[in-house]
């Protein structure tokens, strides 16, 4: 493990001492999240299972498609650095409550309360793309 992180230039020991975290080699590549996706922005009351639900697939092909990833110790370094998760409920795993930005991406733009449906050529929804900050 590096000793300084390569993302916020931090002592490696400082932002894994949140949950267990692996700086993966391909961050770089996805500072703007994945290509086509469409922002969307969690809080505490969600998880990854209940945003794969909205858009239709399951929470490890959702986690696979924001990080390109299915280490548990990258998920938490890129849901730190990325999402700005820092709250983790078992001390290995972050959860979504305070993140900041707290922003993820779906396949296509998602309301809550709406079960996921084939898009339609009828409706519309406007959305902000966000870009990673760094």
């Amino acid at each position: 493990m590096a000793t300084t992180c390569s993302y916020c230039r931090r002592p490696a020991t400082a932002c894994g001492s949140f949950a267990l975290m692996k700086e993966p080699a391909h961050w770089r590549g996805l500072l703007n999240g994945p290509g086509g996706g469409c922002a969307f922005r969690v809080d505490g009351s969600w998880n990854w299972g209940s945003v794969a639900a909205m858009d239709g697939w399951a929470a490890k092909d959702l986690i696979y498609y924001n990080f390109r990833t299915s280490d548990p110790r990258e998920i938490n370094w890129f849901l730190y650095h990325f999402v700005g998760c820092r709250h983790t409920a078992d001390g290995k795993n972050f959860t979504f409550r305070n993140a900041s930005p707290g922003v993820i991406f779906t396949r296509r733009p998602i309301m809550p309360g709406h079960a996921a449906s084939a898009p339609s050529n009828s409706f519309s929804l406007n959305y902000t793309k966000i870009t990673w900050q760094y």
